[in-house]
Parts: structure tokens; C-alpha cells; sequence
């Protein structure tokens, strides 16, 4: 019976502290009301542009209710609202207009209105669904290789390219001319790793494919693979180039993460500050070896300003750690920022490739 009274007891007391805390924070009222507080434009489409719907609104309090601020979760959403006070037991209106374009599908936005001194917040929702535009040719085929002739990509990052094997890639071509187009290729930058399948002649009004191919299966390449090509069109160069590159790595897939071995940088990010020109700039950074094999440096390529010690071959047995110099040499007579940095390909099969990145900014 006591401990029925005392659960009781507590239940009361519990209620007037809810009581007591609801009524020293007043839920704020809002002077306006709102015809409706949601609008459907059903279907639309995108070609037809922006669409808009007004809501109708009355300031239902004795005082002048005042716009403060309007939110809306979107740049699609641009609200049109009265910049004058709308005064107690008067009219006013709110447009809301949505722009449709590059979003197809189903939409719901919501428009927040903030009034009272920032108390008190009316919230409108808008929402409908957006039927795609057709896709032009210029849509599909962005890149203008050629008079009369597009492209759907213009540069191929390939990734990982593993040794023993090769990678392919395609671009797709378009003729947008009435009339035949004979094309022949050209290099720019070539390696001895990328193969390329381009179409001899395209018929009017027709699609082809360029298929490029980095080839690693009797060639080995440790780091990085860069070709650039341009083409020919009925004998005249192409305005765009094509543009490749890829990471040359081991074929680590069969290797075992408990026997792998793994590597861990003491920083992947050198800032050497504010530097006085001529004035040495080094740092010594870590390598760990916390796997369970020896971690083998494939290849090491510095790139813009930048020096190692660490050379490719470089081997760091598992649980040991090896320090590395890392040095920003800028160009003689060079100010300001000045960038670097050193790519280490190694065995590595979580991240073959690792790169530390350098700068200074030199006075």
C-alpha cells in the first residue's frame, strides 16, 4: 500500500514539474493563417520552365505582422513575399516559384517565414514531379573534338593498372555532319603502354567508339601513366586532345591482408611556412612497416620542386620504420607559393599509392 502511495506521490510531483517547465517556455502563436499550407504541382516538365503558386494569407492578430525572413531549403525555390507590414486583419500574398531545370524527378521544398522579432515560424511546403527533358546531342556529347564531330569524354582516368594485365576504356564518338568523316589519330604524349582502337571513317549521322587500352601484360610500369592524342578529321587536327592517365600498381588481389604488408606515413603533408629564398628546405618524414611482410618501394616520382631519399627498390621489413627526406627546391628567383610532391608506389595492396604533398611560400 506505502508503495503504491510513494509511486503515486511521485507521479503527481512529476506532472506539476511538466506543468511548471511548459509554462515558463510559451509556445509562440502566429499572427498569420494561411489559405493552405502545402501546394501539389503534380506533373511537370522540365522544358516548360519554372512554375509558381501563391499562397494566400491574413494577418489574424491585432498587430502589424512583418516578413522578416523567408527560407527556403533550395536555390530552385525563389519566394516573392511583401517587403510592407501587413496589418492586423489584413491580406497579403507569398509566391513561390520553382525552377525545374536539371532536376528531374519527385520534389518536396519547404519555405520557412519568420515573424514576431524571430518568435514565430510558418512553414509552406511545396512538391510535384519533374518529367526529364529529351536529351540533345550536345546533352549526350558534350565535347566538340572536331568540327562535326563529338565526344561524350575527353580525358580517361583509368586507376589502378595492374601489372600482367590490361585495362580498357571507351569514349564515344558522334558524326553530327550529313556527310562522311575519315578519321586518323595523332600523338601528343605518348608512352609505350597505351594502345588505341580508333574508327577509320564515321558514316553520316553515326556513332562510333575509340577504345584505349593501357597494356601491362608483358610490359611492367610501376607510377604514373600519362598519353595524350589528338585526332584527325578529313586531315585537319582536332580543336580538343584526348587525354588519359592511370596509376601502374603490383596485382595485389590474391595477397592476404593478414600477411600483407602495410604502410604508414608519419605525415602526408609538409607546410614549410613562410621561407626565405635560398634557404634549405627539409624535413624528415617516417615510414612504418605495420603489416606482416616486407613493404617494397615500387617507385617514387617526385614531381614540381621536389627531392627524396627514398628510392625505388627501398624495402622496410614488418614492424620496422625508415626515415625519409623530403625537400622543396624552388626555381631560382621563384616567389610566393611554391608547390611539390612525391607519389611512392608500393606493395601495398590497401593503397598502392601514397602521396605527400609539399609547400612553402617563398619571400
Amino acid at each position: 500500500m506505502r508503495s503504491n502511495i510513494k509511486i503515486l506521490f511521485v507521479s503527481l510531483l512529476t506532472s506539476i514539474f511538466c506543468l511548471a517547465a511548459s509554462a515558463q517556455v510559451p509556445t509562440p502563436t502566429s499572427q498569420l493563417e494561411f489559405e493552405e499550407y502545402e501546394w501539389d504541382f503534380g506533373t511537370i516538365k522540365e522544358v516548360d520552365g519554372p512554375v509558381s503558386h501563391t499562397f494566400k494569407v491574413k494577418n489574424t492578430s491585432d498587430k502589424p505582422a512583418i516578413f522578416e525572413r523567408v527560407i527556403t531549403t533550395c536555390g530552385c525555390t525563389t519566394p516573392t513575399y511583401p517587403r510592407t507590414p501587413i496589418y492586423a486583419g489584413k491580406e497579403g500574398e507569398i509566391t513561390i516559384t520553382y525552377n525545374p531545370a536539371d532536376r528531374p524527378g519527385r520534389f518536396t521544398k519547404t519555405i520557412t517565414i519568420i515573424t514576431g522579432n524571430g518568435k514565430n515560424r510558418d512553414v509552406l511546403t511545396i512538391k510535384g514531379v519533374v518529367t526529364a527533358r529529351p536529351k540533345t546531342v550536345e546533352d549526350e556529347y558534350p565535347f566538340l573534338l572536331a568540327q562535326d564531330l563529338r565526344a561524350d569524354k575527353a580525358h580517361l582516368s583509368f586507376g589502378y593498372v595492374k601489372q600482367g594485365g590490361t585495362k580498357s576504356m571507351t569514349i564515344r564518338l558522334i558524326n553530327t555532319s550529313n556527310k562522311p568523316l575519315t578519321i586518323e589519330q595523332e600523338w601528343l604524349v605518348k608512352s609505350d603502354y597505351l594502345t588505341v582502337a580508333v574508327p577509320q571513317t564515321i558514316a553520316p549521322r553515326k556513332k562510333a567508339t575509340i577504345t584505349l587500352t593501357y597494356d601491362l601484360s608483358s610490359k611492367t610500369k610501376y607510377g604514373l601513366l600519362s598519353d595524350q592524342l589528338r585526332l584527325k578529321v578529313n586531315g585537319k587536327a582536332a580543336l580538343l586532345p584526348i587525354n588519359t592517365d592511370g596509376t601502374g600498381v603490383d596485382d595485389l588481389s590474391k595477397m592476404s591482408k593478414k600477411t600483407a604488408p602495410l604502410m604508414l606515413l608519419s605525415s602526408g603533408f609538409v607546410n614549410f611556412g613562410k621561407s626565405k629564398a635560398g634557404s634549405p628546405l627539409n624535413k624528415t618524414i617516417t615510414i612504418t612497416n605495420t603489416g606482416a611482410s616486407p613493404l617494397i618501394i615500387r617507385n617514387v616520382q617526385c614531381r614540381a620542386n621536389s627531392r627524396t631519399s627514398l628510392k625505388e627498390g627501398d624495402q622496410i621489413e614488418a614492424g620496422k620504420s625508415m626515415e625519409m627526406t623530403v625537400s622543396l627546391v624552388p626555381e631560382a628567383g621563384e616567389t610566393g607559393s611554391v608547390f611539390g610532391s612525391i607519389v611512392i608506389i608500393s606493395n601495398d595492396p590497401d593503397r598502392p599509392m601514397r602521396e605527400i604533398r609539399i609547400n612553402a611560400n617563398i619571400e
